[in-house]
């Protein structure tokens, strides 16, 4: 059986005497969409790897090595304040400076050993200024989605962290349907909602009945077992599997394209679907779009989460990705040059007074 290379589902409008009807129409939009969603979600699987690839190689060693030359600037800072008498308002710049870039640097760099000087000029541990902010973040986490998070999440680490928060959000919302439908088979149903409910019943039946038809149709045709060409049974079987996979996901548009590729269905076909099956389809086409939709979504999320990106200050598209990195990586390695230059000039006194001068906060 020959095969495309490419197959396109559209309704084509063959006749320049009539327009397509408002379900050919919807069916097309829905179509273009889908495929629209579908190279982005692959972009975005395609490109997550090409940025954990240059983020492992370039930006990790340049934090590293500016991360550790954040730590001697703490260091010297601590040095400083011990070995020379500063005033009232120098003295705060430089307790707050130590404060604020050793604990920067003992959560995400994990530079345990910058706690004993955090301490000597905090009014509380550490440990005690790290229990108050999961406390904060707890109560922001509720006050908003509704969650909290469990004592033993580690808050540096973004993929626990989410992790732990979509498990509490998933069991709320299976919570809530579970009430709301207890609710519902408790309340006495009218006729209205009754004959409703069976409208309803109906249509899912039929929806299911349009893409049990195809699959079956498919199945016939690509039985891997009926086939005695050895060649030609990998085929089908590649193409069973892909069927199978369409069939669970509810993915119509797939199970179309694949009796289009093996030419079960042509374009006349497409053209001549009945209104009435068109409705079943955009119903189909319409849940699978919104879940597309969704996955893409979840995709991006937890991305910026395991990046640590947040999400108020970028809301990135798939093609801002790459750039968003390479500009990173431009600032950090501007960053490291400034701190190299620093680390020398600051082990002169007058030099650090100076310094001082143009700290804000």
């Amino acid at each position: 059986m020959k095969t495309l290379e490419k197959s396109s589902i559209q309704v084509i409008n063959q006749k320049k005497t009539t327009t397509l009807s408002a379900g050919q129409k919807t069916f097309n939009r829905l179509i273009k969409k889908i495929n629209k969603e579908r190279k982005t979600l692959e972009t975005w699987e395609t490109t997550i790897p090409l940025y954990q690839k240059k983020y492992a190689t370039e930006l990790i060693p340049l934090k590293k090595t500016y991360d550790e030359s954040r730590a001697s600037l703490v260091k010297i800072l601590d040095n400083m304040y011990s070995a020379h008498k500063f005033s009232k308002s120098e003295r705060k710049i430089i307790s707050t400076l130590i404060q604020a870039i050793s604990s920067e640097l003992i959560f995400e760099a994990k530079m345990d050993d910058l706690k004993e000087i955090f301490d000597k000029y905090s009014e509380c541990t550490y440990d005690e200024h790290m229990a108050y902010e999961k406390d904060q973040l707890n109560s922001a986490l509720k006050d908003f989605i509704g969650v909290d998070i469990d004592d033993d999440i580690d808050l540096n680490s973004a993929e626990d962290l989410f992790k732990n928060i979509f498990e509490k959000m998933s069991q709320n919302m299976e919570d809530e349907l579970d009430f709301e439908e207890a609710r519902k088979e408790n309340r006495k149903k009218t006729a209205k909602m009754l004959a409703k409910e069976a409208k309803q019943q109906e249509e899912t039946e039929q929806v299911s009945q349009s893409i049990r038809e195809i699959f079956r149709a498919l199945a016939k045709s690509l039985h891997p077992d009926r086939e005695q060409d050895p060649k030609e049974r990998n085929r089908k079987n590649t193409l069973m599997q892909r069927a199978n996979a369409a069939y669970k996901a509810k993915d119509l548009l797939t199970l179309l394209e694949l009796q289009l590729e093996v030419e079960q269905i042509d374009q006349t076909a497409i053209n001549g679907i009945a209104e009435s099956r068109l409705k079943h389809y955009n119903k189909v086409l319409k849940e699978q779009l919104f879940e597309l939709e969704r996955e893409i979504d979840m995709v991006r999320v937890r991305f910026m989460m395991q990046n640590k990106i947040n999400p108020e200050e970028h809301d990135f598209e798939v093609h801002e990705v790459l750039p968003f990195l390479s500009e990173e990586i431009g600032h950090f390695q501007q960053r490291l040059r400034q701190i190299k230059n620093e680390l020398v000039t600051l082990q002169d006194i007058t030099a650090f007074r100076q310094w001082l001068r143009y700290q804000s906060f």
